[in-house]
């Protein structure tokens, strides 16, 4: 902006703004992502120019309809989902879909929830919207807690943001009584006691879809209290020991998208 002039002869001098302008905003802080749309929506329609503008202001006029409430996923790989080639896979990509709102996915796959949360902690493009988080599978960084990690997390969102947090997933490499297990489901009740009101166990509610009468009996991932096979990724070779597959993806994309909508965010 320091080269960038208003006025003149663009033609004869240079870093001069060559049309016509309508109108000028500023402000006093960096804008979100939303904030940003918002604004470019305000003036388009405004001067009669939103035939020229895309997004979630383009066939709606912002001075007349109220501004919904996106939402930004901060995760690990159960986020990202990276192996799953087509976004439309995405439980991300779902929910927007279902919700009509934009699902920002924060995930990087590997990361632990320390990495996770300071990422969510130095975002500034998603401060405005309701916020998932999505970590602790592979662990907290040393010398922290997933609970420490969730609640500095947390305790660095605006006053009044909407959220959610989801559970980490224990591997068949990490079967009931191991100790992996012990440690993953340990931090998984700490979380959700913690954060009783905003907790969405996922992971026991696809378990639970193995059971007798469920649409993915499977006694081995019930005695295991592990995802059932069916649900899990098959690489073409073998099935992967923790990650999930489409099929699973879209049913808690579906599980999550129920409680956002139960709890009327």
């Amino acid at each position: 902006m320091a080269t960038w002039r208003i006025g003149g002869d663009p033609a004869n001098t240079g870093s001069r703004w060559n049309g016509i302008i309508s109108q000028i905003v500023g402000y006093n802080r960096v804008l979100t992502i939303d904030e940003c749309a918002l604004v470019l929506g305000f003036l388009a329609w405004k001067w009669g120019l939103q035939s020229y503008i895309a997004g979630e202001w383009a066939l709606k006029d912002p001075r007349s309809n109220p501004r919904v409430l996106n939402i930004a996923a901060f995760g690990d790989g159960f986020t990202q989902l990276s192996y799953l080639t087509n976004p439309a896979d995405h439980w991300t990509d779902l929910l927007a879909v279902r919700l009509g709102r934009r699902v920002y996915n924060g995930g990087i796959g590997g990361q632990t929830s320390t990495e996770v949360t300071d990422r969510s902690i130095a975002d500034i493009d998603y401060t405005d919207r309701a916020h998932i988080f999505f970590c602790g599978t592979n662990g907290p960084g040393s010398g922290h807690t997933s609970l420490g990690d969730i609640q500095a997390a947390v305790a660095a969102l605006p006053a009044g943001t909407k959220f959610l947090i989801l559970p980490s997933f224990n591997s068949d490499t990490e079967r009931a009584g191991s100790a992996g297990y012990i440690n993953k489901m340990a931090n998984n009740a700490a979380v959700a006691a913690a954060f009783p009101n905003n907790y969405l166990d996922i992971r026991s509610m696809l378990i639970a879809l193995s059971l007798p009468g469920q649409p993915y009996q499977d006694s081995a991932a019930i005695t295991n209290d592990v995802l059932s096979s069916q649900l899990r990724f098959d690489n073409g070779s073998s099935i992967d020991a923790l990650h999930p597959n489409p099929l699973c993806v879209s049913i808690y994309a579906g599980m999550i998208g129920d409680r956002i909508i139960a709890d009327g965010w």
